[in-house]
């Protein structure tokens, strides 16, 4: 694919052009909610790129940007494109040593935080704000605090105070293909590594992904998946930017339902423990049948909703659309820059993940490994030849999902490689199957499925409406009663009732809400192995 792009920053450039004074994108600063035109965005970035390179900041420098998702986020990761350097966007949910961790693994000259009190946790002493400089967004609760310790200072329009000549134009790449950012994956199947995409793997992607689906200037979207993540930067955010439609920033995950309603969105991004939320309260209130709820939840003017990150449950893809609402399901990692598969309003298969993307190639191999290549394909990991080499044969990446190609050219993934469970009884398991079949159950929240070198499966469960009086024993009866169907060996042995939820607080999601399956098993380790026992003493006995 030849993409007519030539720089995400030409996006914007190109946008100022047609719209200068269209409203480009809302957000809630400080007190209240505010709008900024295409032009006014320019203006934000500009001012950003001359105080970045007042910094020393040089093309190919790497920048980490470290924040939740704000307006400023937005303007900084432009900036840092502007000036040709280098982003290194880090999950605000990170602790302070990882981001240090990650700053040195990438050598990064600068680090931009949310605020103070974020440059307060790093605890940088002086000797390393010698070679680091540390700023934080904008000038709002102190002071005190040095100016040259501030990214952002803001005029009384709102506008960014700039140190030295605005930079009129953005610095172009050398080539598409020079490195445009590093991200660093969630590591749920092991050490965490550095992406490497260029401004061809991001541009690539956006186009394929613009011509399955389509935005148009009157589209109002509300984007609340964080930006730090590759999904949320590409499909949200850069996506935005080619098509010239409006960004609405959710204040927070918190408020997302709020602000969606009051947006009146046409088109959102989300991954399916968003959806399945929908679908849940229809349940708790017995709406599940009222036809128009769904659509008044989801602000009344919804046009398409995009699922991605995770395999989405059917039944809940089934009622999405008994809602009258287009729910778009597609597939990608980090290393793809994402998107390899999406679906279409006109093209939509259940339990499919889509098609293949435009510009990209899928194949499986002999052992149904989904492998992929095309220009969103990624540079490589940073500084790690070696486990570069160990995910691509030949000039195919390897995904490590396992999958199914059908006649209609729709991609279903059956499990992922590292993740199958094999028990003593030589049965290759896919967890992922077995507890999607368990949270069609109302009364489950959570769930996750263990056996690996073991007789029988075990179920992790958080409960919807947990209750002092849960019993194991109940839950089994519940799980015969959601995997009647299935196999002798895929049925559940004994259950662990989990009273805290899988969240990232206590390190057991991802951002993007897949479960961290090592961390889950190690932190109830105690749980699992004495309910493994209490179930053999109990078949013992029959």
């Amino acid at each position: 694919m030849q993409t007519g792009f030539t720089s995400i920053c030409s996006l914007l450039l190109e946008r100022v052009a047609k719209s200068p004074q269209t409203t480009s994108l809302t957000a809630f600063d400080r007190e209240a909610w505010r709008s900024w035109t295409w032009s006014e965005l320019q203006q934000l970035v500009v001012g950003a790129a001359a105080n970045l390179r007042h910094a020393g900041v040089q093309p190919g420098d790497r920048v980490v940007l470290w924040s939740e998702n704000r307006w400023e986020w937005i303007v900084a990761d432009l900036a840092i494109q502007w000036i040709g350097a280098v982003g290194v966007p880090l999950h605000a949910s990170l602790p302070p040593s990882q981001v240090k961790a990650f700053s040195d693994h990438c050598g990064a000259v600068l680090t931009i935080a949310s605020n103070s009190n974020a440059l307060a946790k790093l605890q940088i002493d002086q000797k390393q704000a010698e070679s680091k400089c540390v700023y934080r967004f904008f000038d709002n609760e102190s002071q005190q605090t040095r100016r040259e310790d501030r990214l952002f200072q803001l005029d009384e329009d709102g506008q960014i105070l700039a140190d030295v000549p605005d930079y009129e134009a953005p610095a172009e790449p050398c080539n598409l293909d020079s490195m445009t950012t590093i991200l660093y994956t969630s590591g749920t199947t092991g050490a965490p590594k550095g992406v490497m995409l260029s401004q061809r793997n991001l541009l690539s992607n956006i186009q394929s992904i613009l011509e399955v689906l389509p935005l148009y200037t009157t589209d109002v979207r509300v984007g609340f998946l964080p930006l730090s993540h590759i999904f949320a930067r590409t499909c949200d955010l850069y996506t935005w930017l080619a098509s010239g439609c409006q960004l609405v920033l959710a204040r927070s995950m918190a408020s997302v339902f709020e602000d969606i309603q009051n947006s009146h969105p046409t088109y959102l991004n989300g991954v399916p423990y968003f959806y399945e939320k929908f679908f849940r309260q229809a349940q708790r209130e017995d709406r599940i049948e009222d036809p128009v709820w769904l659509r008044q939840q989801l602000g009344g003017q919804i046009r398409i909703c995009n699922c991605g990150g995770a395999p989405l449950p059917d039944h809940v893809q089934r009622w999405y659309d008994s809602q009258g609402v287009t729910l778009i399901t597609g597939y990608g990692l980090t290393e793809t820059s994402p998107v390899l598969t999406s679906s279409s309003p006109s093209q939509m298969k259940l339990g499919a993940v889509g098609r293949v993307a435009p510009g990209v190639e899928i194949r499986l191999a002999e052992d149904n490994e989904v492998l992929a290549r095309g220009q969103n394909v990624m540079m490589g990991y940073y500084q790690d030849e070696e486990g570069t080499r160990a995910v691509f044969d030949g000039d195919w990446f390897r995904t490590g999902d396992t999958g199914v190609l059908d006649a209609d050219g729709f991609l279903t993934l059956t499990g992922r490689k590292k993740e199958l469970i094999v028990t003593n009884g030589g049965k290759n398991i896919d967890p992922s199957l077995i507890e999607h079949r368990l949270l069609s159950s109302s009364k489950i929240h959570q769930c996750m499925v263990v056996g690996d070198r073991r007789d029988f499966l075990a179920a992790l469960i958080v409960p919807e409406a947990p209750s002092g009086d849960d019993e194991p024993s109940q839950w089994r009866t519940l799980a015969e009663r959601q995997l009647h169907d299935l196999s002798r060996y895929e049925q559940i042995g004994c259950v662990v009732i989990v009273s805290e939820p899988f969240s990232l607080a206590n390190d057991q999601l991802t951002v993007k809400g897949s479960l961290r399956r090592q961390k889950i098993e190690q932190d109830y380790s105690d749980s699992i192995e004495a309910s493994y026992q209490q179930a053999r003493r109990e078949r013992k006995r029959r």
